[in-house]
């Protein structure tokens, strides 16, 4: 017997799941016209999509190379679409599109994944409609189109910590361990980029007073960086990013940084021999023709 995809006749619709968090949140839609329940290919529980019919999907241009097109998804705006959409912080969200496909003439649906990737950007009042939102989603394949290289300077070129951050295990270049140096605290107030956290205790340190200067601070997967800190006021944060307004009063989780000079990863982390900022063996002049 023939696939549903082989009939002449045949429906067809779009499942699409949004996924974000350390513990995932989830949110499920389909094009149909009534809800519809799957297992997401995995052969046990099934879930609930939600019926979206206004929902539309525009498949990006696969071309072969690293210049495909992102992917498209336009839909009603509701309180989760929003959130994603409301230019403050968010924790990543992922997104997974299959296409079902039936025939009465087959044996069983067609599946189809069309891809996989995470949420890069969002437009609100989409074509001028204040209800619509555009969500463009990039594929892993994307994400591989970036420019490569590395600075000539003082500073040490190593990602802080480099997978210690999601491992818990010492980082494979910089080696330093974040996962015993992360700690948490209570988040009791917002002023614009800058929030109190309470209940912290930050290590005596001889570099002096930056500790967590460069660090971030992440919760429910959200992570924002600390542009700046001084023990003088050891509860107040200055953040790159205006935090959400549902954060106070949370649990946040704290890690420290680093500014990547060679003072620091001696004094702070005992870390230099894992230094990688070889600029510094650059000679200050052209020993080919200068004295």
């Amino acid at each position: 017997m023939a696939t549903s995809i082989q009939e002449s006749q045949k429906s067809s619709y779009m499942l699409v799941k949004f996924f974000y968090g350390s513990t995932p949140t989830v949110y499920r839609y389909t094009d149909w016209s009534s809800d519809v329940s799957d297992d997401e290919g995995l052969g046990g529980s099934s879930f609930t999509f939600t019926s979206t019919p206004s929902m539309e999907i525009r498949l990006g241009l696969l071309t072969g190379t690293l210049d495909d097109k992102m992917h498209e998804i336009i839909l009603s705006r509701n309180s989760f679409f929003d959130r994603i959409s409301d230019g403050t912080p968010h924790a990543p969200v992922k997104v997974i599109v299959w296409e079902i496909i039936d025939s009465t003439a087959a044996s069983g649906p067609t599946r189809i994944m069309h891809f996989r990737g995470r949420l890069a950007s969002s437009v609100r009042n989409y074509e001028g409609n204040s209800d619509r939102v555009k969500l463009e989603i990039s594929t892993m394949k994307l994400a591989l189109k970036t420019r490569a290289g590395m600075p000539a300077n003082d500073h040490c070129e190593n990602v802080f910590g480099d997978d210690s951050i999601e491992s818990g295990a010492a980082g494979k270049q910089c080696t330093v361990d974040l996962g015993p140096l992360r700690t948490t605290g209570t988040l009791t107030a917002i002023t614009g980029k800058n929030v109190t956290i309470t209940g912290v205790t930050t290590p005596a340190e001889p570099t002096g007073t930056r500790y967590w200067h460069r660090g971030h601070v992440e919760y429910d997967g959200t992570r924002i960086q600390i542009r700046d800190w001084l023990h003088a006021a050891a509860t107040s944060f200055d953040l790159m990013n205006f935090p959400p307004q549902e954060w106070i009063n949370k649990t946040v989780t704290l890690t420290p940084g680093c500014d990547h000079t060679r003072a620091v990863c001696s004094a702070r982390w005992s870390n230099i021999a894992n230094f990688n900022g070889f600029g510094i063996l650059i000679p200050s002049k052209n020993p080919t023709y200068q004295k």
